[in-house]
């Protein structure tokens, strides 16, 4: 019996001070980082942190989605490699924390961030593919009443750099034009930058928005939209 309690305080002991070491981790992460900066959550596949203000805070995934650290938002767990809270590296970037727990329960400590480092390898020769795929009309939707429903071909290509979600109006300040931004919640929509400024478009019915090559697709084709619905 007293075995039993014994293992059952240190249990105790050990989750609530967990808590305090994220949170204490996470806060001070986002201490230099901009508002709206997301980082995985190490003890959780679908939980992860957003910094406002200096801090972190705490969100979760919907149900049955994995947060993807690679593209900053929610994904199919098969699209994330987690385990268990296990993501095999880590989830906060080239930062090392130096935490430490006083008998309050609250944690201190300081981060520090190490430079990664560069190896060299032998010059090696690569051949890039060629992508074939078929254009899609995509329906424009502007602020202007007479753009609303001029149509345009568009070619895709192949992916370049990672697409950002769009997260305010102001993510194409300083962006150049023709830079693409997903929508967080449908499948459908997709934005593209033009002088500064968040330009909305359509896909049309039954197609949506493909991340990898920057076009619309047949909705059954494509399986990389989190939300997966219009």
């Amino acid at each position: 019996m007293k075995v039993w309690i014994a293992q059952h305080l240190f249990v105790v002991i050990l989750v609530s001070s967990a808590v305090p070491l994220t949170e204490a981790l996470g806060s001070t992460v986002c201490a230099d980082r901009f508002n709206g900066l997301s980082f995985a959550d190490p003890a959780s596949c679908s939980s992860f942190f957003v910094c406002q203000r200096g801090n972190a805070v705490r969100r979760e995934c919907s149900n049955g989605l994995y947060y993807d650290p690679k593209i900053q938002t929610c994904n199919l767990p098969g699209l994330v490699k987690c385990f268990n809270g296990d993501r095999g590296g880590s989830v906060l970037g080239d930062v090392k924390a130096n935490v430490t727990l006083v008998p309050n329960g609250k944690a201190n400590g300081e981060v520090t961030t190490t430079p990664p480092q560069t190896t060299t390898c032998p010059p090696t020769t690569t051949v890039t593919p060629a992508v074939t795929t078929k254009k899609s009309k995509l329906i424009l939707d502007t602020e202007d009443a007479d753009d609303a429903h001029s149509i345009f071909q568009v070619t895709p290509h192949p992916l370049t750099n990672r697409i950002d979600v769009l997260r305010s109006q102001r993510d194409c300040r300083g962006i150049n034009d023709g830079e693409y931004l997903t929508d967080p919640k449908h499948c459908r929509r997709f934005y593209m930058c033009h002088k500064n400024r968040v330009k909305r478009h359509n896909c049309p019915r039954n197609q949506w928005f493909d991340r990898e090559t920057k076009s619309c697709q047949d909705r059954e084709l494509v399986l990389n939209c989190p939300v997966n619905r219009n």
